[in-house]
């Protein structure tokens, strides 16, 4: 106990706490997350962080005196995964100064890009029964996420002597094993990322070093139940699906707008319903349902969790040739509020009802891709 005492670094306790925070960035706890109870960290909360391995993060003394049992055999493996870090990145041109900033970097670059959290999210989800490893690497220049790479590591790939990730050393591999076999690891709450970014070596510079990033992070189910709602959508054509759907709109997407906003939204789903369905909806109740509405509140949903949406063209009679073509749908025609714009698979534009595709799967769920716009 007295050894944890030592080696606590409480920021709330230093002369500058602003300089703490600066020193840290990227740390674990910037990922939003205490590294004992899980809970988020909340803006002006005060941080504390384990003072020999300077990563390992606490909401809480009162949580780092209870997580040090755990902590302690693998503090010193994180503590010199990140000495051999700081050593390459001055190796590589980097001033040691710079090293917390720039990783923190990392976060920065990868939240900035639309939908690329649901998509490591729902990735992660689907296989987290396998103990893998999500991980994404990419440029800190490519402000799109065009040229992001996105694998899943297998267990056998990480948990292997010799491993097979030959681009991190054993002790980083030491220290991945150990948290993700901790005991507070939970599958079904967080999932371990490993960021990977080819850095500038300063502002301006085209000479890039590689930085990493490995962190556990908690799952966002606004996206997992978004995708088994859309799921259920395409699925049935009843009112069960509609309803959930319903909900789930009301209460976790629109909750960011404002009232009038979400009150218009509202308003909006049920002229969709009667127009598309012949009937009114009763106000602030589940529109009636019906395949084209569904395609429509799909539609919806993975727009606003900016996720990719696949669809296959059917029903068309006048241009019966596009039947069974499938492409991404981009967006409402601006032409005719009742269509949808539809980019095929070979780059065709087309402009269909909502009752004219179904939505389809093709792989896993992935953000939506800048360089298919019409």
């Amino acid at each position: 106990m007295d050894s944890m005492r030592t080696d606590l670094h409480d920021a709330s306790n230093a002369a500058d706490p602003e300089a703490v925070d600066k020193r840290f960035a990227g740390s674990f706890m910037k990922q939003g997350m205490c590294s004992k109870c899980r809970s988020l960290d909340s803006p002006g909360g005060k941080v504390r962080y384990c003072g020999r391995c300077r990563t390992t993060a606490y909401c809480s003394k009162e949580c780092a005196k209870a997580d040090w049992a755990e902590h302690k055999h693998q503090c010193e493996s994180i503590r010199t995964t990140l000495d051999e870090d700081i050593a390459s990145y001055v190796a590589d041109g980097g001033q040691k100064k710079d090293f917390f900033k720039t990783r923190g970097d990392i976060k920065s670059w990868s939240n900035e890009v639309p939908g690329l959290r649901n998509e490591l999210d729902l990735l992660a989800w689907k296989h987290r029964g396998e103990a893998v490893i999500i991980r994404v690497s990419g440029c800190e220049t490519d402000i799109d996420g065009s040229g992001l790479r996105i694998e899943v590591v297998p267990r056998s790939s990480w948990d292997t002597d010799p491993p097979d990730l030959v681009e991190f050393s054993d002790v980083f591999l030491k220290s991945l094993r150990q948290r993700h076999s901790a005991t507070s690891f939970d599958p079904n709450k967080e999932f371990a990322l490993v960021k990977k970014m080819m850095h500038p070596v300063h502002s301006g510079s085209n000479n890039v070093i590689p930085m990493r990033a490995f962190v556990i992070r908690r799952f966002d189910h606004l996206a997992i139940r978004g995708v088994k709602i859309v799921e259920a959508l395409v699925a049935g054509t009843g009112g069960e699906e509609l309803t959930d759907a319903f909900a789930y709109l009301k209460g976790s997407i629109l909750s960011s707008h404002p009232p009038d906003h979400v009150a218009q939204i509202l308003q909006t789903f049920g002229n969709r319903s009667a127009y598309l369905c012949g009937r009114t909806t009763p106000h602030n109740s589940a529109p009636i349902p019906g395949r084209a509405f569904h395609n429509e509140i799909a539609y919806m949903i993975l727009h606003q969790l900016d996720l990719e949406v696949d669809v296959r063209l059917t029903g068309l009679r006048n241009a019966a040739h596009l039947n069974g073509r499938e492409g991404a749908l981009r967006c409402s025609d601006p032409a005719n509020s009742d269509r949808f714009k539809v980019v095929l698979d070979d780059g065709t534009c087309v402009s269909v009802l909502a009752s004219n595709f179904v939505h389809i799967r093709r792989g896993n769920y992935r953000r939506r891709s800048p360089e298919r716009s019409p």
